[in-house]
């Protein structure tokens, strides 16, 4: 194979690899994100739950409050119904005795209801600090991750690069050249040629040129796509079974950017 070829297939493998770190730098910061949501809506919950119990506090409060005025008005009215000289007079009050306890008993009931309800929410409320206990927890995880993703992916952005620009040193000019401006309209530069198809485009090689890829009489030369323009490789170890670290590389490289 054409020796800058072969390092091209590394250079776009290291170029693939530290996309993918840049990713994997900006990915790690999201996932906090995440967390953080999930914990804000945990703590909105349990404020709810608390807004609930408050208010049903001051339902039972209220209540309390208004069935004792009314107890209070029923011990002056049997007073008065006890002193009642006339039946007009009995009739009205017994009327008004009814209806306040009536009231009472209402009263009574709401002040019940609420308590049953209170025990609810305080079920509630229970489960929702469970739940944002498990979150704040969930966003310590997420933040103590992101840092170790953030800094192992710039670790290893700055090796990439400095074996990138090593690697770059090496390669004649004008392949290099082809390259770059390959890979800044297409998002890469080359692409294998497998079974008479561009790996990229999917479309076919003409069987002329796929001779010209697969023998050794154009070694030294480099082929493009004619659909996409990207430089063509053939990996050897289709013909010949054996190591080839920087097809291995390429592949692998690969994998990282395949949808997952």
């Amino acid at each position: 194979m054409n020796v800058d070829l072969e390092k091209l297939v590394l250079l776009q493998a290291i170029d693939t690899e530290l996309r993918h770190f840049a990713a994997e730098a900006v990915a790690a910061p999201r996932s906090v994100q995440q967390a953080e949501e999930l914990r804000a809506q945990a703590d909105a919950a349990l404020e709810a739950v608390r807004k609930k119990l408050a208010d049903e506090g001051t339902i039972r409060r209220t209540c309390s409050s208004d069935a004792e005025d009314r107890r209070i008005k029923l011990v002056k009215l049997v007073r008065q119904l006890d002193s009642a000289t006339s039946a007009t007079q009995v009739s009205a009050l017994e009327h008004e005795i009814g209806f306040l306890r009536d009231a009472v008993l209402k009263f009574e009931d709401e002040e019940l209801a609420s308590m049953e309800r209170t025990e609810t929410l305080e079920e509630q409320q229970t489960k929702a600090q469970q739940l944002l206990v498990l979150r704040e927890r969930s966003l310590e995880q997420a933040r103590t991750e992101a840092a170790r993703r953030i800094t192992e992916a710039n670790a290893r952005t700055a090796q990439h690069n400095a074996e990138r620009l090593a690697l770059r040193a090496t390669i004649a000019e004008s392949a290099l050249s082809l390259y770059d401006r390959i890979t800044k309209s297409r998002g890469s530069g080359l692409a294998e040629a497998r079974e008479q198809q561009c790996c990229a485009c999917r479309m076919m090689v003409r069987p002329q040129r796929w001779q010209q890829l697969t023998g050794r009489e154009h070694e030294h030369e480099l082929f493009a796509c004619e659909s996409c323009s990207r430089i063509l490789f053939h990996d050897p170890r289709r013909d010949r079974p054996g190591a080839w670290p920087a097809g291995e590389r390429f592949h692998a490289a690969q994998q990282l950017e395949a949808p997952r």
